[in-house]
C-alpha cells in the first residue's frame, strides 16, 4: 500500500509539473508580447511557434526533475531545498533550450521571453510544490498516517535525532521507539519508549510495521550492522545510518541530514519508481519481441533440419 500511495502520489506531482510548464510557457508569451509591459521591438511572433516548441520543453524540465529526485518520495527535501533544486532545474532547462535554439536556424525565439520564463517556471512549479506540500501536511495531521521509524543506538545522538524529528513537522515519521544497543539502558530517551535489544530486532520491526531504521551507534561489530541491513533489505524497510565521515563513501550510497546530523542510507533501487518498472516492463515485452521475430528464420530452419534429421517431434 506505501509503495502504491508513493507511485501515486509521484504521478500526481508530475503531471503537475507538466501543466505548470505548459502554462508557464503561454503566460510567459502573452506577459512578454500582450500584456502591454513590454516594448515591441520586432513585431509579435505567432504563438503557434511557441506551441510548437511545448513539448521539447516540457520533456527537458521533467527530465532535469526526475534526475534531480524531485519525483522521489522516498528522497524528501525540505520546501526551502526543493526551492533551490526547482531554481537548478529551471535554470539548466532554459540554458538547454537556449543552446539548441543556436543550432535550430529557421526561427529565433524571443530571449526576452525565455528570461521572463525562467522566472514565471520558478514560480509556478514552486507554487504547485508548496500546495501539494501543505496538502499533504494537512491530510497526514487529519489522518493521523506517517512512516513508522525505529531509532537503534544509545548516546545524545538519540535525543538529538528525537528532538528535531519531533518538532519539525516535515519529518512524515511517527517515532515507535528506540532499540537499545547496549543492555542494561531502560530511560526513555525524549520520552520515546525503549523497544528493547538489538537481539529482538527482527520481532520488533515485525510487531511495528516498521517503514524506516536509523542506526546512529556505529561502534557496534560490522557484522552486527550488515545483520541489521539484511533485516531491513528483506522486509523492504528503508535503513539510514548515521555517517562516519571518516569512513569510506562508494557510489552505493547516498546520504542525507536532519538537524545536520547526516544519515547515510543504500542508494534506491530504479525499479522503486513505479514508471520505471512500467518502462521495464515495455522495453522487455518489445524486446523480446523482436528477438522473436528476428530470429524466427533460424529457429524454423533449425526446425527443419531437426525434423529431417531425426524421427518423432520437432520439440
Amino acid at each position: 500500500m506505501k509503495i502504491r500511495n508513493d507511485v501515486r502520489l509521484s504521478a500526481i506531482l508530475m503531471l503537475g509539473d507538466i501543466f505548470a510548464v505548459n502554462f508557464a510557457v503561454l503566460f510567459s508569451y502573452w506577459l512578454r508580447f500582450n500584456s502591454g509591459l513590454f516594448r515591441i521591438v520586432y513585431g509579435v511572433p505567432h504563438v503557434s511557434e511557441y506551441f510548437k516548441v511545448l513539448p521539447i520543453i516540457t520533456v527537458i524540465l521533467v527530465f532535469l526533475m526526475r534526475s534531480d529526485k524531485l519525483y522521489s518520495i522516498r528522497a524528501r527535501l525540505s520546501i526551502v531545498d526543493e526551492f533551490f533544486v526547482i531554481v537548478r532545474t529551471s535554470t539548466m532547462g532554459i540554458l538547454l533550450f537556449m543552446a539548441a535554439t543556436f543550432v535550430y536556424r529557421e526561427y529565433s525565439f524571443s530571449r526576452g521571453m525565455l528570461l521572463i520564463l525562467w522566472l514565471v517556471l520558478i514560480a509556478f512549479v514552486s507554487s504547485w510544490r508548496f500546495f501539494v506540500n501543505r496538502v499533504r501536511f494537512f491530510r497526514r495531521s487529519r489522518s493521523g498516517r506517517s512512516r513508522n521509524l525505529v531509532m537503534i543506538g544509545d548516546g545524545p545522538m538519540v535525543n538529538r535525532l528525537i528532538d528535531h524529528i519531533s518538532g519539525d513537522p516535515h519529518w512524515d515519521y511517527n517515532l515507535k521507539g528506540v532499540i537499545r544497543t547496549r543492555s542494561g539502558n531502560d530511560s526513555d530517551p525524549g520520552g520515546v519508549p525503549v523497544l528493547g535489544t538489538l537481539e529482538r530486532l527482527s520481532e520488533i520491526i515485525g510487531s511495528n510495521e516498521i517503514d524506516e531504521v536509523i542506526l546512529t551507534d556505529t561502534r557496534i561489530p560490522r557484522s552486527k550492522i550488515m545483520d541489521i541491513i539484511l533485516e531491513c533489505e528483506k522486509r523492504m524497510i528503508e535503513f539510514r545510518l548515521v555517517a562516519d565521515l571518516l569512513g569510506m563513501v562508494t557510489s552505493q550510497v547516498d546520504m542525507r541530514t536532519i538537524d545536520g546530523v547526516p544519515l547515510l542510507g543504500l542508494k534506491e533501487s530504479p525499479l522503486s519508481e513505479g514508471y520505471n518498472r512500467v518502462i521495464k516492463r515495455a522495453v522487455d515485452v518489445v524486446l523480446s519481441a523482436v528477438g522473436i521475430v528476428v530470429l524466427a528464420p533460424l529457429f524454423l530452419v533449425i526446425g527443419v533440419i531437426v525434423k529431417l534429421s531425426s524421427p518423432g517431434p520437432v520439440l
